[in-house]
């Protein structure tokens, strides 16, 4: 509690009363087109906060709705992932791996054709840190198990440990891990790998009983794949500067060290299982890998404190590789001999010991050295500047008049590359961030999974040449071979440039001589960003077209024979490209069947791989249970057919579908122009919420007390940006530009939605959005900095002290000048908001069936006690004293900071300014009586416990309202 306890009170009796109050208000407002019921609601909050409302009952209110929204974030997890039941989920894999067995008649098939299916990688985990790390960590364990009803085993929570993971939610204040960092983030993210590895170790155990019940006499033959698992917690590089090098090689040797100690611990339990010589080889192979696992430990404390470069840590760091380099010859690079000593076990064992011995040797095959296969990343303008001296460019590589030299001097380096040595010593000295990572691929490959290839991922890219670059600098550091360069599709000019870019590369003879060496070509799309500028569902709709010109461009090209590999960059929220109804329609949202199918009847084999990013994404992997039901999900997908050929109308009705989505994105890029739309998301920006992840939210300005200037919208990170919308109450970038696309031909929309399954799946995120946004609950936000409004309340205020203060507020604001900014983008967003009703129609396509009614109203009454507490604050902040400028701030920037909610800095310089105790001087002992006393040496406990203290502590009641929405929504951005 951040206020004292409250007198016990009904808090039941008080959540109807504000519920029916709130009622009463929209039917009041249903005959006064200028009323607000939030607004209203707030306001008469606000007035019994002065009566019989205090702050601590407040809080004890919120604490009542947050668990409420808790409990239906928990059935809609539930319902999410489906059947949770772990022998139901084991059973819909078998079922799935089963029906390869089969042809479309019922006929059994051949085991070399289910075989080539089974060892494919049909289907990506890829694990992400992004800042969705909305609850403390504990707590997330405790919603999938309470969802899931199973406990950190996967047995069914008995009502004992039911009651216990109740309370602990009950009792804790829903907020992120205080002071989050990337060691937090990679710790949780190695608890999911290894929930992951179990169900994906059951993922092998069902297709070889299912191998052998269709082929008894070849099942042994069969080295299972079908799913992988990969990281970038630790190695993503793009926008930070906060991971060094040594940061992300420890992180990579501790994914290598634990699955290590994992083979070790299965061979140990199998060994009992075989005699003999198998037995004996099992133990040398054990103590091998206890051996090679202690050694990594000790490499592991070494490079985790090097940070900071000082010498004493680059003598270590040098003495820990020469030592390295040195047992090269003997150290345990490659899962190869791990491999080989289970094949051969596998030949040899008793018919008990083999199924075991088969299921780890998928294992082995499928993770190498390391709990998960890695994914580095960096910016395309990172390789841009590497590359700049060495071949003279000026200004950007895509300058038309500048193009072609720039790819004929990257042709010619890679026509001679001349290959490089390294070693750490090259890594600390390097400051092109893009050769060093280049060269920290290289010490991967050479000091810890010589096998296991890594993806490289390019943000923004936007030319071919980047990609030409990054494969110079592979070929230097002699790791193209191992290296899947992976260009990220996510701005506008990527999009429009994607299938150029990918004709030029598929053309040059370097790049396509990589290809087939590599046998993949691998991309990634980009859901958050692209969805943030273009609008969520023309994101979708512009991904489908990269997949359907993919599909022509890899035909016509000749390569049909190698595989495609696409990732799909999206996280657990509507706004980032999440589809709301279950893993199904998830899967379908960003790879349609008419997408699969096309590729299919091209015979091009792909692999698909999504995103699961932060904490909100980790949550189907926080227990065993919430895992093995992820894995059925995703099996179930990756394994079905597509339908032979589409009837959607979505196909064929060409010229509507694309001009639909041109309005949709011009309007979004319009608004996203709109420096009133910048000024919005600056109103309270991310103060609404608690910082959520190791990634910081806001770029902080260095060495001021002042607040940082106007952020334009496309300089602000996607999460963000989307959490932002969500905590204002209007999900912007997903409604955005859809009204005005529905109202140019509301017919043609009307039966394009009732026919097209697919214009539905996309249209269904415009409908969940609009389940948590009103502009009613906009505009209360934007009244808050309306000066008027604070006037007229004082005007219609009985007490001379309270209208004093709403007074002074409204001369703030006045100076501030903000409001008749948001008024005017106010005004497009809710035109917009009004087209989108309009055209949904009668036909019960509204949105409110989608979030039970009464959870609807727990998100409008939230929206209401913060409006209710932040008028609280600013009216507190009228009784801050006077102050000089002597502390790098001026009182008027000072209350700048409050009326943005930067509540956190505000009160930070309010306490240095105002000190509680100043430094006590003993006047006696300077001789001469001396009676006076300076004001600057008398305390400001009073002003600390009248202001600043609960400005702080109703400031931390905001923050949790913002985490109570965001259980209704269910997830952060």
């Amino acid at each position: 509690m951040r206020f004292s306890p409250a007198p016990a009170a009904d808090l039941a009796r008080l959540h109807a009363e504000l519920g029916a109050a709130l009622e009463e208000f929209e039917r009041q407002t249903e005959r006064d087109p200028y009323g607000n019921p939030v607004q209203l609601l707030a306001f008469d909050l606000l007035r019994r906060l002065d009566l019989d409302l205090s702050p601590a009952l407040i809080e004890q209110l919120l604490q009542r709705l947050t668990l409420h929204a808790f409990a239906e974030r928990a059935r809609r997890l539930a319902s999410y992932v489906g059947d949770g039941e772990p022998a139901n989920n084991r059973a819909a894999i078998e079922a799935s791996i089963r029906r390869l067995g089969f042809d479309r008649a019922g006929k059994p098939v051949s085991f070399e054709r289910f075989r080539a299916t089974v060892e494919r990688e049909v289907y990506g985990i890829v694990i992400t840190a992004h800042p969705t790390f909305g609850l403390a960590f504990r707590i997330e364990r405790a919603l999938a198990a309470l969802a899931l009803d199973a406990d950190a085993t996967g047995e069914k929570l008995n009502p004992a440990e039911r009651q216990r993971l109740a309370r602990r939610v009950i009792e804790a204040e829903h907020r992120p891990e205080p002071g989050i960092d990337l060691k937090a983030e990679h710790n949780l993210s190695l608890e999911v790998l290894e929930n992951i590895r179990t169900a994906l170790s059951q993922l092998y155990e069902a297709a070889f009983a299912v191998a052998g019940e269709l082929y008894p006499d070849r099942w042994m033959e069969l080295r299972p794949r079908l799913l992988t698992v990969a990281s970038w917690v630790g190695f993503d590089l793009d926008g930070r500067a906060d991971i060094p090098w040594n940061d992300s090689f420890y992180k990579r040797l501790k994914l290598a060290a634990m699955q290590v100690r994992y083979y070790r611990d299965r061979l140990t339990e199998i060994a009992p299982l075989v005699d003999g010589s198998t037995r004996s080889a099992f133990s040398s192979l054990t103590k091998r890998l206890a051996v090679a696992a202690d050694e990594m430990d000790r490499e592991i404390e070494i490079f985790e404190t090097a940070s900071g470069d000082p010498k004493g840590a680059r003598d270590r760091l040098a003495a820990v590789a020469r030592t390295m380099h040195e047992g090269r010859k003997t150290r345990l690079v490659s899962a190869a001999e791990i491999a080989a000593g289970l094949e051969q076990a596998l030949v040899s064992a008793p018919e008990t010991a083999r199924p075991a011995i088969a299921v780890l040797l998928a294992e082995v095959l499928n993770h190498g050295l390391g709990l998960a296969h890695i994914h580095v990343r960096l910016n395309a303008t990172q390789l841009h500047n590497a590359i700049r001296r060495e071949i003279g460019m000026e200004g950007a590589p895509d300058d038309p008049s500048r193009r072609r030299s720039f790819h004929a001097a990257i042709n010619a380096l890679l026509s001679d590359v001349k290959p490089a040595s390294i070693n750490f010593g090259s890594l600390m000295a390097e400051r092109a961030s893009a050769k060093r990572l280049f060269m920290l691929v290289a010490q991967f490959l050479k000091y810890i999974d010589a096998t296991t290839p890594i993806r490289f991922l390019i943000a923004e890219c936007e030319t071919s040449f980047t990609l030409l670059t990054a494969l110079h600098y592979a070929r230097m550091f002699g790791v193209d071979d191992r290296i899947d360069i992976s260009p990220l599709f996510e701005t506008i000019k990527a999009f429009e440039r994607a299938p150029r870019i990918l004709d030029d590369v598929l053309a040059n003879p370097h790049y396509a001589a990589y290809l087939r060496k590599r046998g993949r070509l691998c991309i990634q799309t980009g859901f958050s960003d692209a969805g943030r500028n273009l609008g969520q569902t023309v994101t979708a709709a512009t991904v489908e077209l990269l997949r359907s010109r993919l599909a022509d461009l890899l035909a016509e090209r000749g390569f049909t024979d190698i595989e495609l590999v696409i990732f799909d960059t999206h996280g657990e929220s509507v706004g980032r490209g999440c589809h709301y109804d279950g893993f199904a329609q998830r899967f379908a949202y960003v790879a349609s069947p008419e997408s699969r199918r096309r590729f299919a009847a091209k015979g091009i084999r792909v692999k698909q791989e999504t995103s699961y990013q932060g904490g909100d994404g980790w949550l189907y992997f926080m227990t065993p249970a919430a895992s093995l039901a992820a894995v059925a999900r995703m099996v179930e997908f990756a394994l079905e057919t597509p339908e032979e050929k589409s009837a959607d109308p979505f196909y064929a009705d060409y010229d509507y579908v694309t001009e639909f989505f041109i309005a949709v994105r011009q309007f979004n890029e319009r608004v996203m122009g709109d420096r009133n739309y910048a000024t919005l998301l600056d109103s309270f920006g991310p103060s609404l919420l608690y910082p959520a992840g190791s990634r910081a939210m806001r770029r902080e300005t260095e060495g001021t007390a002042q607040r940082p200037d106007l952020v334009h919208p496309t300089q602000m990170r996607a999460i963000p940006h989307n959490s932002i919308l969500q905590q204002l109450g209007l999900m912007a970038n997903t409604l955005g530009g859809v009204g005005q696309a529905i109202r140019k031909d509301p017919e043609h929309f009307q039966r394009l939605y009732r026919e097209s399954p697919r214009f539905r799946n996309l249209m269904a995120m415009v409908r969940w959005a609009m389940a948590f946004s009103h502009p009613d609950l906009l505009k209360g936000y934007i009244d808050l900095l309306d000066p008027g409004l604070w006037l007229m309340q004082a005007a219609h205020h009985s007490s001379v002290g309270h209208s004093d203060e709403l007074r002074q507020v409204s001369d703030h604001l006045e100076r501030l000048g903000s409001h008749e900014k948001l008024t005017r983008i106010f005004r497009v967003l809710q035109a917009d908001y009004l087209d989108v009703v309009a055209g949904l129609g009668p036909e019960g396509v509204a949105a409110e069936p989608l979030l039970p009614a009464a959870m609807r109203r727990d998100l409008h009454l939230l929206h209401a006690i913060r409006i209710a507490l932040i008028q609280r604050i600013f009216l507190l902040s009228t009784h801050i004293p006077a102050f000089t400028d002597r502390h790098g701030i001026t009182p008027e920037q000072l209350m700048a900071k409050v009326l943005h909610l930067e509540i956190d800095s505000a009160v930070a310089v309010l306490r240095r300014i105002f000190p509680m105790v100043e430094e006590q001087f003993d006047l006696a002992a300077f001789g001469e009586p001396a009676s006076y006393r300076s004001e600057e040496a008398q305390s400001y406990e009073a002003e600390h416990r009248r202001i600043f203290e609960p400005m702080g502590h109703l400031y931390e009641l905001v923050r949790r309202t913002g985490s109570a929405i965001t259980h209704i929504i269910g997830a952060v951005g």
